[in-house]
């Protein structure tokens, strides 16, 4: 796999945590004033689309759209030559949306732990949380590993594993990860 793109992962990593501790820390403001930050998993759905997107917006939305359609970020971490978006899920979940030329490039959608009751899902059924293993018996195999890390490139998809489980999905135009 493309050293670049593990990079650009972990960069997405470090920036969700960053995210999650913003979001701890300003816990205890939210019991008082609601986030507009937080988007809300009610009106987003619970389904992951390979290759498409998540919540009305899809990999190749501009910019415009996907503020128009989920507001302001929590946070906007540069990663020239691109930006990424950070989200906050009410249900926990986070979500990192890479913006590349003014469009959306590529989408993480990260576990927060504990799993929720209802986890976010693929249409095909692999959600965060689900066992990593299972991947094989619903995806086959992966077109590119390394480490925790495997993507379905033909199919705009990919996971990545923490202690056995999906913790990570990455969605992406098919035949393009991001990079």
């Amino acid at each position: 796999m493309n050293r670049r793109l593990i990079t650009a992962l972990a960069g997405l990593l470090f920036s969700l945590q960053s995210l999650y501790f913003y979001s701890l820390a300003a816990s205890a403001q939210r019991s008082t004033q609601p986030s507009a930050r937080l988007l809300s998993r009610s009106l987003l759905g619970d389904i992951i689309e390979d290759g498409i997107g998540y919540g009305g917006i899809r990999i190749g939305n501009t910019e415009k759209e996907l503020l128009a359609k989920w507001g302001s970020p929590a946070q906007i971490t540069p990663d020239p030559p691109q930006q990424n978006y950070l989200y906050s899920l009410d249900s926990g979940e986070f979500i990192s949306v890479q913006i590349k030329n003014g469009r959306v490039e590529a989408m993480l959608l990260l576990l927060h732990s504990p799993v929720p009751p209802a986890p976010l899902k693929t249409k095909r059924g692999v959600g965060l949380g689900s066992p990593f293993a299972e991947l094989k018996k619903i995806y086959g195999n992966p077109e590119k590993q390394e480490g925790s890390t495997v993507l379905y490139v033909s199919q705009g998809v990919g996971f990545q594993s923490e202690g056995g489980l999906v913790a990570a999905i990455i969605v992406f135009q098919p035949g393009k990860p991001p990079q």
